[in-house]
């Protein structure tokens, strides 16, 4: 039987994103509330929903004057935030995981602060402005609209971004996700830097068309980095070092699967696949897995739209590329950009095929602030359009570069 600490540990969000009040108060509460909803056997979803009443019972206290009806309206919304963190705690320790609990997750703060803003308007609509004999009136709800947009919103992507914001700003504990990111970083910035030499060393030597090859090898290591650490050692311990882009890998099948999705993974480094391979395997996740050198191409395909009981499939950009229908999947992933977009489309394009009745998910991994982030400029930038079959190679998309794009691309 596990303790209350150790559910609390496992009813986290992430050890790295909490913080001090949620792990203190927030999160200890939530869960006892949980043990408790769980023990009469309510579904995490009920419990979102009791938060959205929460939340509009809350709104509906600011509508008045006096101190005691604002109390209760603070101390109900304290109450709607405790149920709204009891809920995902519920989901992760009980595996009650649903695409619309997760709607319903992203719904209730915002009916909160509609019931909250509707409060307000309906106080002061026929009240006077400070200063002036004009009554408030429509502007009320100008102001609250325009005020609830900006703030609101803001506060919504800066939420959508919190774990990336985090990665800047704390550091992880050792053998963590976060950890994981500042290691990884500190490999890139030094190879980053070694890179920068070698290329303005070869340029001024041989002169820029001369050195397009260590260009070449150049961007292709630090394109590695930014995928996984294995990628670029030899010690034979690839599979123990850090990468962040698995990590977050790893929290996006986990939240595909729990919803019922299917996934397409696409990398062009066939060592990256096979990485992933052995990382799926070691989860106990049922995958499929094709790359160039795969001798059982369409039985694979087969194997993966038949059973449904398979939520992964591994792919190679090159292999995948063409000529596979994978209508089995709904969300595709590209673990690292390639030159040329068109490519990565004709392989999204798999699970687009004839006889798809859903809406397909498409996420792009990109590092930030890296080699992949300036590639993805440089394309927006100067619309930069390679060979787009998939035969295309990093040799021939080199030959489209021009010295200022690599400076651009390397930071020079």
């Amino acid at each position: 039987m596990a303790t209350f600490k150790e559910l609390l540990r496992l009813s986290f969000t992430s050890d790295d994103t909490e913080e001090w009040l949620d792990v203190h108060f927030t999160r200890p509460v939530g869960l006892a509330f949980a043990l408790l909803w769980n023990r009469f056997g309510i579904h995490p979803n009920v419990i979102t929903i009791l938060s959205m009443f929460l939340g509009v019972g809350a709104g509906f206290m600011f509508y008045f004057d006096d101190l005691c009806h604002n109390i209760c309206g603070v101390v109900l919304m304290m109450f709607a935030n405790f149920c709204d963190s009891t809920d995902g705690q519920m989901a992760r320790l009980t595996g009650k995981k649903t695409l619309i609990g997760r709607i319903l997750d992203g719904f209730s703060e915002g009916v909160w602060f509609l019931a909250v803003y509707l409060a307000i308007v309906f106080r002061l609509w026929n009240r006077s402005m400070p200063g002036t004999d004009i009554q408030w009136g429509i502007w009320i709800f100008v102001l609250c609209a325009v005020a609830g947009f900006i703030f609101h919103s803001n506060q919504c992507s800066l939420s959508d971004y919190y774990r990336q914001i985090h990665l800047f700003f704390l550091k992880g504990k050792e053998g963590s996700e976060l950890d994981h990111y500042e290691q990884q970083r500190r490999v890139y910035e030094r190879i980053l830097e070694r890179s920068r030499r070698e290329v303005t060393g070869s340029v001024k030597s041989v002169g820029f068309e001369k050195s397009r090859m260590i260009i070449l090898t150049v961007l292709l290591r630090l394109r590695q980095v930014c995928c996984h650490l294995g990628l670029v050692d030899e010690s034979g311990a690839s599979d123990a070092l850090p990468s962040g882009k698995l990590d977050h890998l790893n929290q996006i099948l986990e939240e595909a699967m729990s919803e019922g999705h299917r996934v397409l993974v696409f990398s062009q480094f066939v060592k990256m696949l096979q990485l992933l391979r052995r990382e799926l395997a070691g989860r106990g996740i049922p995958f499929c897995y094709l790359d160039g050198a795969s001798k059982d191409r369409m039985e694979q395909v087969q194997r993966f739209n038949r059973d449904s009981s398979i939520p992964v499939f591994l792919i190679s950009l090159k292999a995948g590329g063409a000529g596979l229908n994978l209508t089995g999947a709904d969300e595709v992933v590209h673990f690292d950009p390639w030159w040329n977009p068109s490519v990565e489309d004709q392989a999204t394009d798999r699970a687009h095929r004839i006889g798809q009745k859903r809406t397909v998910y498409v996420v792009k991994m990109i590092a930030e602030g890296t080699v992949e982030e300036r590639v993805l400029a440089l394309q927006q930038k100067k619309q930069l359009v390679i060979d787009a079959t998939v035969g295309t190679t990093d040799a021939q998309a080199i030959q489209k570069l021009t010295y200022d794009d690599v400076k651009a691309i390397v930071g020079l």
